[in-house]
């Protein structure tokens, strides 16, 4: 079970305009970075504010030739929003040890995994859960 986090926000009225001040992973999730300029309904940000911290903590890993010729975990575009940024660590529990990755184009290097682990080839995926959203996950398969 993932654990909803609340997003905090500030709402400061500048001229005409409002300026809102949202949580790193809803910026993330949105492509955007502090400083950029948008126009967008607030009504849309809280609705997405729920999908990136609702009960979404899992990513499921289809398992296919190329997780264990080239060690490659790819994730799915609707997973993506889960990780942090591409080149950006992240902890990721492996068989019982924390290893430092990060995602490259919604792939994650896993080589000595898939190398360590041929009989999953008769698995259709694998799961990694969310244990703390951009900082740690963990490996169940």
């Amino acid at each position: 079970m993932v654990k909803i986090q609340k997003i905090r926000s500030v709402i400061k009225k500048v001229g005409d305009a409002y300026v809102i001040g949202i949580q790193e992973q809803l910026l993330d999730y949105l492509g955007l970075k502090e400083g950029d300029e948008v126009e967008f309904e607030p009504k849309k940000v809280f609705k997405l504010a729920e999908r990136v911290t609702g009960s979404e903590g899992e990513a499921k890993i289809k398992l296919t030739d190329t997780c264990f010729n080239y060690g490659v975990a790819t994730l799915s575009v609707n997973d993506r929003h889960l990780f942090p940024q591409d080149h950006n660590p992240f902890l990721l529990e492996i068989d019982g040890r924390l290893e430092r990755k990060h995602v490259a184009s919604l792939k994650i290097a896993m080589k000595p995994f898939f190398d360590r682990h041929p009989g999953l080839r008769k698995k259709e995926h694998i799961t990694i859960k969310v244990v703390k959203p951009s900082e740690e996950y963990k490996l169940v398969y």
